[in-house]
């Protein structure tokens, strides 16, 4: 373990990664298992994969991990306000300022963490 590891805390990344992705893939099971057409089954198929993706990945701390997870932190600010329509800007800061930017400082920190290796 890096002396990184051992000097912050690392009680939020155990909770996204445990819990908060685990929890989203259920989530998300069940939305698929209701999907009322070929489309959203897709879609919601598809981010189902990204998240178990990132899952392994974090939970492995791989660069990759990392990587992946700026990319669906960043959509998860864009995608989920498009659900709400007209009240997308709003929400769309709201998600930026509450979730993504201290998600990002946080990870951001944590860098280190993530090894590019294959083992």
């Amino acid at each position: 373990m890096t002396t990184l590891a051992k000097t912050v805390p690392l009680r939020w990344f155990k909770f996204y990664v445990y819990v908060r992705i685990p929890l989203g893939i259920v989530v998300g099971l069940t939305e698929l298992a209701h999907a009322p057409n070929a489309p959203t089954q897709v879609l919601l198929a598809a981010s189902l994969g990204v998240l178990l993706a990132l899952a392994i990945g974090l939970s492995r701390r791989r660069t990759w991990g990392w990587q992946l997870n700026w990319v669906v932190l960043g959509l998860e600010v864009i995608l989920r306000p498009l659900q709400q329509g007209s009240h997308f800007v709003p929400l769309v800061s709201g998600a930026f300022l509450l979730w993504f930017l201290p998600n990002a400082v946080y990870f951001w920190k944590r860098r280190d963490l993530f090894t590019g290796d294959g083992s």
